[in-house]
């Protein structure tokens, strides 16, 4: 629908310019006061008439591409929260140092994925040259960027701990082949690992805790729907209360 507009546009305005200038050459031959007043004002009015709709093409153009743009930047920051709730749903389920490792290495990349997201809302929401956002769009930067501190805290453990928790693994592994089939000495042996990683990763174990889904009710303005969106990935990672 845009690339018709645009085709549109382009062809109107330059009617429109043509027109223009045929009625002043036209004038000029003539003689102002012998041409017909008539003449001139139809030839002025599809003139006018032809920049006018070629104008309202451009502009309902740019707001359908700022649409677009906006739906972009909406479906990739649910992608983050969907990608953390399953993340800390496999957590929760398997409690091991091996889902611990894959769920964390899915995580590596929000840092930059998110720093990407608030560059385009800034692109979409300009407040002047070097301006601040204000209004929605600044809080749901805020959101995103709070997001994005509990990131580096992950990518920050996950560097400095993973070694470790492969060792915890390999311990485990070991431990529990020497059980054979006692599914109750086994079980025990499951909650202590996962209790002995949950003290070694504090900031993960804390991001398995976090809250889900926010239901705000229906939204429709597409600023609205772009801070829901920050809200609910800020929920996955938001600091969970600590205990006394």
């Amino acid at each position: 629908m845009s690339e018709s507009r645009s085709v549109l546009a382009g062809p109107l305005g330059f009617v429109g310019f043509s027109i223009i200038l045929g009625t002043g050459v036209l004038g000029y031959h003539l003689g102002w006061k012998e041409a017909s007043p008539e003449v001139f004002g139809v030839l002025l009015e599809v003139s006018v008439g032809g920049a006018l709709v070629a104008a309202i093409l451009n502009r309902s153009e740019a707001a359908s591409a700022r649409k677009e743009a906006c739906e972009a930047l909406i479906r990739r920051i649910d992608a983050l929260a969907a990608n953390a709730r399953t993340a800390k749903l496999l957590l929760n389920a398997h409690k091991s140092a091996k889902t611990w490792t894959e769920r964390m290495r899915t995580l590596l990349g929000y840092d930059e994925e998110i720093q990407s997201i608030v560059e385009g809302i800034h692109a979409l929401f300009p407040n002047g040259k070097n301006a601040e956002l204000r209004g929605t769009p600044r809080a749901t930067v805020v959101q995103l960027k709070d997001a994005r501190g509990t990131v580096l805290q992950l990518i920050a453990e996950y560097r400095d701990k993973h070694s470790r928790v492969g060792w915890e693994q390999e311990q485990y592994e070991e431990d529990k082949r020497k059980l054979a089939k006692d599914w109750e000495a086994r079980q025990t042996l499951h909650d202590q690992h996962w209790q002995k990683l949950q003290q070694l990763l504090p900031e993960s174990a804390r991001f398995a805790t976090r809250g889900d889904m926010i239901n705000s009710g229906e939204i429709t303005t597409q600023e609205g729907r772009l801070l829901q969106a920050a809200a609910i990935l800020w929920n996955q990672f938001k600091p969970a209360p600590r205990g006394p």
